[in-house]
């Protein structure tokens, strides 16, 4: 006969306790010798209303935090269901806003990332008990077997038992409840609501950049992001969103200075174009009366004409850019 995960009831609150802990252990470490899937469960230590009522409150918690949509929050729901044990969102694992996406470890850059949009959330076994051979009770982290014991330097748990632990968790989000996984390897607690085919999360991020910008977006190539600086000509490279994000997009003088010859607009006029050193120069040295304004054209600028104060604007209204798409984040689209 097959069985899934057991769990032995030993210990207690009565005055027979140690004979129940005694008994409960022989029965565990019976099991165990038969190729059992056996797992301790002391009412003493966790009553099990109050693990039923932790687990509902930690499904209410995910469900909120990662401020899901709909298809996901019903797969959350259900995945609560169908597993009956406190699952944990980690750390990281709710609702990032952009600024949040910049402090974890991901090649997925602010905006590029479904944890931005309600539409994931990294769902592991946090706070897990466990008891290992020699009777030491655990606590783990969301990863299992990346959550290392510094001071004893080896990790809590194998990675082949924590592999069994996160089969069961695949099986039960990916199979039975229709959740995707991320193409990425070794995500094993992320639970999304479209599979990473369904969607280019380039391409889903410049739509909502252009839904409220003055520039005008699309994706480059190598990751990379394109703008037409708000001239409504070529849109030139601006690098990558973690770049952008953080101030430092890629922006260079002789693109600058090719996009503004390719411009048919009054520069002062423009949003932080009417603040280049060229143009305020020119309008100083009209000497106009108070109240007029001169036309300036970008039609004959030279690469000496644009200082690193102008690119430092331009990288600035390129990140506000960005900083506007978060506070949009909820009409987000996937873009195939």
């Amino acid at each position: 006969m097959k069985f899934g995960k057991v769990a032995v009831l030993l210990g207690g609150k009565s005055a027979e306790r140690e004979i129940s802990l005694m008994s409960g252990n022989g029965v565990l470490k019976a099991l165990r010798s038969k190729g059992v899937d056996a797992h301790p469960f002391d009412p003493a230590e966790r009553d099990l209303a109050e693990l039923k009522q932790e687990a509902e409150a930690s499904n209410k918690t995910i469900v909120a935090g990662s401020e899901a949509d709909f298809m996901l929050a019903k797969g959350i729901n259900e995945f609560y269901r169908q597993t009956k044990i406190v699952l944990k969102a980690s750390a990281t694992g709710l609702r990032r806003d952009f600024a949040g996406q910049m402090t974890v470890t991901s090649h997925a850059g602010p905006g590029e990332s479904n944890h931005q949009f309600g539409k994931a959330a990294d769902i592991g076994f946090g706070g897990l008990k466990w008891v290992d051979g020699d009777g030491k009770i655990n606590t783990d982290t969301s990863w299992l077997n990346v959550g290392e014991d510094t001071a004893a330097k080896k990790a809590y748990m194998t990675p082949a038992k924590a592999q069994e632990f996160f089969k069961s968790h695949h099986a039960t989000a990916y199979g039975k409840i229709g959740l995707f996984k991320t193409d990425l390897p070794g995500d094993d607690t992320h639970v999304q609501a479209y599979p990473d085919s369904a969607v280019s999360y380039s391409k889903s991020l410049a739509a909502l950049l252009n839904l409220s910008n003055n520039m005008k977006w699309q994706p480059g190539t190598h990751g990379k992001y394109q703008a037409d600086l708000a001239l409504g000509g070529k849109a030139i490279n601006v690098g990558t969103a973690k770049q952008i994000y953080s101030g430092k997009a890629t922006i260079e003088k002789s693109d600058v200075v090719a996009a503004l010859a390719a411009a048919k607009q009054d520069l002062s006029k423009l949003n932080v174009f009417k603040d280049f050193e060229f143009v305020k120069k020119a309008i100083k040295d009209a000497k106009l009366p108070p109240g007029k304004t001169l036309p300036v054209s970008g039609a004959k600028v030279t690469l000496k004409d644009v200082t690193e104060a102008d690119l430092v604007l331009l990288r600035k209204a390129a990140k506000a850019d960005f900083e506007k798409a978060d506070a949009n984040w909820q009409k987000w689209q996937p873009i195939k």
